[in-house]
C-alpha cells in the first residue's frame, strides 16, 4: 500500500517531504514492518486470550492507516511510524524468551514479573495510539497543541486505557474463579488479586510519564505538526485560538462569600477531628482535606483567582465528606457512602480540569486551543486519568502503610465505575455552562491575577 507517491519533476520534488520522512522505499519498509509486527502481536494476544491487548493493537494499527484510508492528504512522520513498531517488537521478543526461560515463575509482590513487563509494553502501545490520536485531532482542527501538549494527551490517554484494562482484568479473573468480591476476604488478608488487577495502571503511571518527559526534553515547545508529513492534496484545517473580548459573568458576591465562609468552617472542623483522632493515617488524610477546603478562601483573599461559588461548594463537600467518612469510620466493605464520595470527587476533579483548560485556552497565546468537542474530550480523558492515578496512590499507600483502602478487586472496580460516572456528570455540567456563557466570559469571571495570566501565557 503506497504511503507516498513518486512524482515527476526535479530531484528536489521527487519525493514528497523527503527531508522529513526519508525516501519512499524506506518509508514503505517501515510501514510494512509495523504491519507485520502488528499481525504477530494480534496472533500472540489471540492465543493468550488477552482481548485488551488485541483491541489496543487493532486500534493502533487503525490509527496508523487512518490518514491513508480516509485519504486525508497527510501522513505520519517516520519517527511516529517507528514508534508503532516498538511495543509489538518487544512483545514478540518477550513471548519467545518466555518459551525458553521460566520468567513467568519469577514474582514481585506476589505477581509474576511477566505480568508487569507485559503491562509496561502495553502502555507503550497505548501511548503510541494516544500520540497518533492527538496528531489527528490537532491536524483536523478539533484542538490546537504544541508537541508538549500532544505528549501530555498521550500520557493521559494511556492512563485511561489502563483503567479500561482494569475492567477487562476484573472480568477475566471472575471468569477464572479468582476471589474478587468483598465477601471473599477477611480483614488483614493480603489482596493478591487486587495487585494483579492494578498491574496495568501502575505500569502505565511510570512508563507514560517517562515517555512524556523524553518527548518534552527532545521536542518540547515545537509545533506538533512536525510529526505530520503533508501530501500533495493536503487540506489543512485550523481553529481560531484567538480570544474575543467579553464582559465577565459576575456571580452574586453573596454566594461567593458564603461558600468561602462554609469552606473555612468545614476546614476548622476537620482540623479538630484530625487532632483528636487516634489513627495516624486518618489524621494525615484529614489534614490534607482541611488544606483542600482552604484553597478557595485563600486564593480569593490573595486575589489570585476567584473560584466560582458552585465549584467551591463541590470542593469542600468532596473533601469534607471523605474526611468525615474516615473519622467516623463510615466507610465499610459494603454500602453507598464510598459510592457517593468517589462520584462527588470525580465530578469535582472533572470541573476543575474544565476550568483549567479554559484558562489555558484563553491565556496561552494560541499554544492550546479547543473546539467545543475537543474541550469535552480533553476534560473526560484527563478526569479518567486522574481517577486512575488516585487508585495507584491507594495501591502504594496500602503497600507502605498496611492499610486496606483497596479492600478487594470489586472495591477498586466500584471506585472506577463511580469515577466514570462523575466524569459524565462533569461533562454534562460543562455542556450546560457553555450553552449559557462563552469560554471568555467564564474565564473573565475568575479575575485571574496578572501574574497567573503571564505564567499561563508562557506555560507550554
Amino acid at each position: 500500500m503506497p504511503y507516498l507517491k513518486v512524482t515527476p519533476g526535479p530531484p528536489r520534488n521527487r519525493y514528497l517531504c523527503a527531508d522529513a520522512c526519508g525516501d519512499v522505499v524506506q518509508y514503505r519498509t517501515l510501514v510494512v514492518v509495523s504491519l507485520a509486527l502488528a499481525v504477530a502481536l494480534a496472533v500472540i494476544s489471540f492465543l493468550a486470550t488477552d482481548w485488551m491487548w488485541f483491541c489496543i493493537n487493532i486500534l493502533c494499527a487503525m490509527l496508523l492507516f487512518l490518514p491513508r484510508w480516509k485519504k486525508l492528504g497527510y501522513y505520519y512522520d517516520r519517527r511516529v511510524v517507528t514508534l508503532t513498531m516498538v511495543a509489538p517488537a518487544l512483545m514478540v521478543v518477550l513471548f519467545i524468551v518466555a518459551m525458553f526461560l521460566p520468567i513467568r515463575d519469577v514474582y514481585v509482590l506476589e505477581v509474576s514479573v511477566y505480568t508487569y513487563v507485559t503491562a509496561m509494553i502495553q502502555t507503550i502501545q497505548s501511548y503510541t495510539a494516544g500520540l497518533m490520536f492527538a496528531l489527528i485531532l490537532n491536524r483536523s482542527g478539533v484542538v490546537h497543541m504544541t508537541t508538549s501538549w500532544v505528549a501530555i494527551f498521550a500520557m493521559v490517554f494511556s492512563m485511561a486505557v489502563s483503567a479500561l484494562d482494569l475492567l477487562f482484568t476484573f472480568g477475566d479473573m471472575y471468569s477464572k474463579g479468582y476471589p474478587v468480591f468483598n465477601k471473599d476476604f477477611t480483614e488483614g488478608e493480603a489482596i493478591l488479586t487486587n495487585r494483579i488487577m492494578m498491574s496495568s495502571p501502575v505500569a502505565a503511571t511510570f512508563v507514560s510519564l517517562a515517555l512524556t518527559i523524553g518527548i518534552y526534553i527532545k521536542d518540547g515547545g515545537k509545533d506538533a505538526m512536525e510529526y505530520i508529513v503533508e501530501g500533495e492534496c493536503a487540506k489543512p484545517q485550523a481553529i481560531d485560538t484567538t480570544t474575543e473580548s467579553a464582559e465577565a459573568y459576575e456571580p452574586k458576591r453573596f454566594w461567593a462569600d458564603l461558600m468561602n465562609l462554609l469552606s473555612v468552617i468545614v476546614a476548622v472542623a476537620l482540623m479538630i477531628g484530625a487532632l483528636t483522632s487516634e489513627k495516624g493515617n486518618v489524621s494525615v488524610t484529614t489534614v490534607f482535606c482541611c488544606i483542600v477546603c482552604l484553597v478557595s478562601p485563600i486564593l480569593g483573599y490573595l486575589r489570585l483567582v476567584r473560584i466560582p461559588p458552585a465549584l467551591t461548594l463541590l470542593i469542600f463537600l468532596a473533601a469534607g465528606l471523605h474526611a468525615y467518612g474516615l473519622l467516623a469510620e463510615i466507610y465499610g466493605f459494603t454500602g453507598s457512602y464510598d459510592v457517593l464520595t468517589h462520584t462527588l470527587s470525580s465530578t469535582t476533579i472533572g470541573i476543575c480540569v474544565f476550568y483549567t483548560l479554559m484558562c489555558f485556552q484563553v491565556y496561552s497565546g494560541g499554544m492550546l486551543g479547543f473546539t467545543g468537542n475537543g474541550l469535552a474530550l480533553f476534560t473526560g480523558i484527563i478526569t479518567l486519568a486522574f481517577s486512575t492515578y488516585w487508585e495507584v496512590i491507594e495501591f502504594f499507600s496500602d503497600l507502605i502503610t498496611g492499610a486496606h483502602a483497596q479492600y478487594s478487586p470489586y472495591d477498586t472496580l466500584t471506585d472506577m465505575v463511580c469515577d466514570m460516572s462523575g466524569m459524565f456528570i462533569a461533562s454534562f455540567a460543562v455542556g450546560i455552562a457553555l450553552k449559557k456563557l462563552t469560554v471568555p466570559q467564564l474565564v473573565a469571571s475568575f479575575r485571574l491575577d496578572d501574574r497567573l495570566k503571564s505564567k499561563l501565557a508562557k506555560k507550554d
